[in-house]
C-alpha cells in the first residue's frame, strides 16, 4: 500500500545481462516484500537471459492489463555475427563457422538490398530454442532432448531496419518491429539470404512503446525506499488505446460488468475517429481505455460502433 492506496503501476527496468526476466520479477517481488503483502507482479514481454534492455515489470492490479500491452511496437539494437551459424542462433548456442571457400565476404550494398526484403509484414520460423510450446511442451526443453521438431510459420510486422554499422563480420541494426517478433530468426534469415550464415552476438531492447531505455532504471538500484519513485501510472500499460470517460452513474455501471450505452459515450467515440482514422465507424467492437471523469483508470472495454454499447472487458479494482 502507497499511503493506505492499493499499490498498481509499472516499472521500466533495464534488465541486465545474464539474468531471466523470470530473476527480474523476483528480485522486484524481494525488493517488495511482496509474498506478505499480497502484491501481484509480472512483466510484459520476455528478454532472452543474454539480452539487454527495456523490461516492463507490472505491479498490483496493473498485472491485469498485461495482455493489452502486447500491442505496443518494439524497438531493438542488435550486433549480428555473419559467417557462422548457431542452433539457438545466439551468441549462446553451438557455433558453427561456415566453410568460406569460394564464398566472398557480403559487400555492403549486397545486406543493403537484402534487408530490404524483411522490412514490411513477413513470415517467419521462431527459433527451436524459444518458449513456443509443441503439443503442451516447450519448444526449448523438445530442442534440449534432441527433438527434430518444427515450429510453425507465424506472421509479424518489421516497420523498419536501419543499418548502423558494418564490419564485417559484424553488423549493427537498429529494429522496430511488432511484437512477437524473433530478433534471433530474423539474423538467421539474413544470414541464410546472404549464404554465409548468421547468429545474434548482442542484444538490447531499447524501446516499448513510449518506454525508452533511456528512461529506464538499472535493477541493481532498485530498493525498498526508492522503488515507488520510479513507478510510473497505470495507464502508461495501454497508453495507445484510445481512451474515454465516463460519468459517476456509468463508472458504477462499469464497475458492476454492465454494458453501457448513451449518447455522450457516442460523442467520444465519434470525436476519438478523428485522432484514429484506423478506428471502426460500424462493425466490430473496438478496444479502448476506460476512465472516470477525474482520469481514473476504470479498466478497459469494447466499444460497439453499431450498436453504442460499451462492454466492460477488464475491470480494475475500486480505489478508495
Amino acid at each position: 500500500m502507497i499511503n493506505n492506496e492499493p499499490i498498481s503501476g509499472v516499472l521500466n527496468i533495464d534488465k541486465p545481462p545474464s539474468i531471466t526476466s523470470h530473476n527480474v520479477v523476483a528480485q522486484v517481488r524481494r525488493i517488495l516484500k511482496a509474498r506478505d503483502k499480497k502484491i501481484k507482479v509480472g512483466h510484459t514481454g520476455t528478454l532472452d537471459p543474454f539480452a539487454t534492455g527495456v523490461l516492463l515489470v507490472a505491479l498490483g492490479s496493473a498485472t491485469r492489463l498485461i495482455e493489452y500491452s502486447h500491442h505496443q511496437d518494439k524497438e531493438y539494437e542488435t550486433v549480428i555475427t555473419l559467417g557462422a551459424t548457431s542452433d539457438t542462433d545466439d551468441v549462446t548456442g553451438k557455433i558453427l563457422e561456415t566453410d568460406m571457400k569460394g564464398l566472398d565476404e557480403p559487400k555492403l550494398n549486397e545486406i543493403e538490398n537484402i534487408l530490404k526484403q524483411f522490412v514490411g509484414t513477413i513470415k517467419q520460423v521462431p527459433p527451436a530454442y524459444s518458449a513456443i510450446k509443441i503439443k503442451g511442451e516447450r519448444s526449448y526443453k523438445l530442442a534440449r532432448q534432441g527433438s527434430n521438431h518444427s515450429l510453425p510459420t507465424k506472421q509479424v510486422t518489421v516497420h523498419s531496419l536501419v543499418l548502423k554499422k558494418y564490419e564485417y563480420p559484424h553488423l549493427t541494426l537498429l529494429v522496430t518491429c511488432s511484437t512477437g517478433t524473433y530478433i534471433r530468426s530474423l539474423a538467421r534469415d539474413i544470414g541464410a539470404n546472404l549464404g554465409v550464415g548468421a547468429f545474434v552476438k548482442q542484444l538490447n531492447r531499447t524501446r516499448i512503446g513510449p518506454h525508452k531505455i533511456d528512461n529506464s532504471v538499472k535493477l541493481d538500484s532498485l530498493t525498498e525506499d526508492n522503488i515507488f519513485k520510479h513507478l510510473l501510472p497505470t495507464t502508461e500499460l495501454i497508453s495507445h488505446l484510445p481512451m474515454i470517460s465516463l460519468s459517476n452513474d456509468n463508472v458504477a455501471q462499469f464497475f458492476m460488468g454492465k454494458e453501457i450505452g448513451n449518447i455522450e459515450i457516442t460523442k467520444q467515440y465519434d470525436e476519438l475517429r478523428y485522432k484514429h482514422p484506423e478506428l471502426s465507424s460500424e462493425g466490430e467492437s473496438v478496444l479502448l481505455a476506460v476512465l472516470s471523469g477525474s482520469s481514473t483508470l476504470l479498466g478497459v472495454g469494447h466499444f460497439n460502433p453499431t450498436t453504442g454499447l460499451l462492454h466492460p472487458k477488464k475491470v480494475l479494482p475500486p480505489t478508495t
